[in-house]
C-alpha cells in the first residue's frame, strides 16, 4: 500500500492517570499535523474522556468502533498520542497489536515521534514490552489508591458518599470535599436512642412517619432501614476497619449521638445466639429478683413469680409494682445522678475538666450578680449555653440510655411508666439488687404480702437468663 494513500485514524483520550494530561483536543490537533506531514488521508477521530485500565468501570465506546474498523481493512494508520492511550491491559493491547500485524495497519505513536510496523518483529517487540509497562503501571496505580484510601480511612477519613443525615461540605476556595454537615441530626439520634432502649424497629418507624420524617429515599420508613441506621457506627463518629476494629473518625465528620448511644442499639440488634430478642421480654422481674434462699424468681405464666426452689410465690402485678416504687424512689433523690453516674469513660473525665471550671464560674458571677453587679448578668447568660451543652454530654457517656432518660426526667415516675419492660429491667440491674424474704408457708395474705418481704441493696446485679434451671417442682406459699 502506497504511504500517500493510507487512511489514518485518529484515536484520542485522556488520561488521568500520568502527569501528561494533554487534552482530547491538543492530541487530536498533533494528530492532524502528524498526517499533514506524511502525507496520508484523515479518516475518522475518534475520541472519548474514560480510563483504559484494566480497573475502569466505564465501558469505553469508541474503542470497540475503532476495532471493527481495523478488522475490516479501513485503517492504514492509527494515531495514538502515546501507547498507553489505547489500552493498559496487556491482553487487550496484544489482541490490538495482533490484528494490526494481521491487516498490515500501522501504528504512530505521536510522543515517540516514530511509525511502527507490526509485522517487523523489533516494532512488535518495542509495543509490546510498553504494553506490559502500561499494565504494571496500571496495577501498581492501583495499589497505590488502595493503599491511601486504607491509610485515610485508619487515620480517620471516610471515604465514599456519606450516609443519610450528613451532608458534604466543600471548602469555599478549593472547591473540594472538607468534611460533613449534619442535616437530619434529631431524626438519627431519636431512631439510635429508641432502638437503645428497645423499642421494636416497627413501632420506631410507625413513629417517624405519624411524625412526617422524611426518609432517605423520599418513601415511608421501614423498620429495615430504621435497623441500618440504628446499627451504623458512623453516627458515632466511628469507621470500621474491614478486620471489624473501629477507630475514631476525623472531627471534620462529626458524631451525632454518642458512642455509648451506638453501643447500646447495636447490642440490641447484634444477632443473639439463643433466646428470644429483646423486645420480646414481657416478665420485668423474671430472673432479676432473688429468694434469700439464693435461687431466682422466675415468671410461671400464670401471672405469679415463683422462686426456682419452690420457697416463695408471688402475685407478679403486685411485685412488679411494689419494685418500681421503691426503683423510682432512690431515683428521685438528688443525688442519684452522681451515686450512677460511670466516670471511668476518658470522654466523661474531660468533659468534666471543661465543666468544672465552668461551674466555679458560674458561682462566683452569681454571688457578684446578687451584690448587684450588672456585668455579672451578661457573663452569666453566656456560661449558660456552654454549661447546659456540656452538661448535656456528660450526661450521654456517664449513663446506660435508659437510666440516663429517667434520671434527667422531670418526673421519675412518669418517665419510668413510659420505658420497655427490657428497660426497666436494665435500670433496675444498674441500680440495685433485689431480694425477696421467706416466710412460713402457712402465713396470712397480710404478711406475705408485706413490702417489706422486698430487701434492696442498691448495688448492681446481673441478671440471669429466663428459663427454670433446677427442674425441681415450685411449691406456693401457703
Amino acid at each position: 500500500m502506497s504511504t500517500f494513500l493510507l487512511v489514518a485514524w485518529i484515536y484520542a483520550r485522556r488520561s488521568r492517570a500520568t502527569a501528561d494530561q494533554v487534552q482530547v483536543a491538543d492530541q487530536v490537533s498533533h494528530g492532524r499535523d502528524v498526517i499533514a506531514a506524511s502525507g496520508w488521508r484523515l479518516g475518522e477521530i475518534l475520541s472519548e474522556e474514560v480510563s483504559a485500565s484494566r480497573y475502569a468501570r466505564k465501558e469505553r465506546e469508541a474503542w470497540p468502533v475503532l476495532l471493527e474498523a481495523i478488522a475490516a481493512g479501513l485503517v492504514g494508520v492509527l494515531i495514538l498520542w502515546e501507547s498507553s492511550r489505547g489500552d493498559r491491559k496487556l491482553s487487550e493491547w496484544a489482541g490490538l497489536l495482533d490484528l494490526c500485524r494481521d491487516t498490515g495497519t500501522l501504528i504512530h505513536v505521536i510522543s515517540h515521534e516514530r511509525t511502527y510496523d507490526l509485522r517487523n518483529h523489533r516494532d512488535w517487540k518495542t509495543l509490546a514490552s510498553e504494553g506490559v509497562d502500561n499494565d504494571h503501571f496500571s496495577q501498581r496505580l492501583s495499589a497505590d489508591i488502595r493503599r491511601g484510601k486504607r491509610g485515610a480511612v485508619q487515620r480517620g477519613k471516610p471515604q465514599g458518599a456519606p450516609p443519610y443525615g450528613y451532608r458534604v461540605r466543600y471548602d469555599p476556595r478549593t472547591g473540594k470535599p472538607a468534611g460533613w454537615d449534619v442535616v437530619h441530626g434529631e431524626t438519627v439520634r431519636l431512631i439510635v436512642r429508641e432502638i437503645g432502649k428497645h423499642v421494636p424497629k416497627r413501632q420506631v418507624a410507625r413513629q417517624l412517619n405519624s411524625g412526617g420524617v422524611p426518609s432517605a429515599t423520599g418513601r415511608l420508613w421501614r423498620p429495615e432501614a430504621v435497623g441500618v441506621i440504628a446499627g451504623n457506627p458512623s453516627y458515632a463518629g466511628l469507621i470500621r476497619l474491614p478486620d471489624g476494629a473501629l477507630v475514631e473518625r476525623d472531627p471534620a465528620y462529626p458524631a451525632i449521638v454518642s458512642r455509648q448511644e451506638w453501643e447500646a442499639a447495636d447490642a440490641v440488634l447484634r444477632p443473639r445466639k439463643t433466646g428470644s430478642r429483646p423486645g420480646a421480654v414481657r416478665h420485668l422481674l423474671s430472673y432479676v429478683i432473688g429468694c434469700d434462699c439464693g435461687a431466682r424468681f422466675e415468671a410461671d405464666g400464670t401471672g405469679f413469680y415463683r422462686c426456682e426452689e419452690g420457697h416463695t410465690r408471688l402475685e407478679e402485678a403486685w411485685l412488679d409494682e411494689r419494685v418500681g416504687r421503691l426503683v423510682c424512689a432512690k431515683l428521685a433523690r438528688d443525688d442519684a445522678r452522681d451515686l450512677y453516674a460511670d466516670d471511668s469513660d476518658a470522654r466523661a473525665q474531660g468533659i468534666k475538666a471543661e465543666l468544672v471550671p465552668l461551674l466555679a464560674r458560674r458561682e462566683r458571677y452569681r454571688a457578684k450578680a446578687a451584690d448587684g453587679d450588672e456585668d455579672a448578668d451578661d457573663i452569666l447568660a453566656r456560661l449558660k449555653p456552654k454549661i447546659a451543652r456540656l452538661e448535656r454530654e456528660l450526661g450521654e457517656v456517664r449513663y446506660i440510655p435508659a437510666l440516663r432518660d429517667i434520671l434527667t426526667a422531670d418526673d421519675v415516675s412518669e418517665a419510668w411508666a413510659g420505658c420497655t419492660v427490657q428497660a426497666r429491667r436494665e435500670i433496675i440491674t444498674a441500680v440495685t439488687g433485689l431480694t425477696v424474704t421467706r416466710v412460713p408457708r402457712t402465713a396470712p395474705r397480710a404478711q406475705r404480702y408485706d413490702v417489706a418481704r422486698i430487701v434492696p441493696d442498691w448495688e448492681p446485679q446481673p441478671a440471669r437468663p429466663s428459663g427454670n434451671r433446677s427442674g425441681k417442682r415450685l411449691a406456693r406459699d401457703g
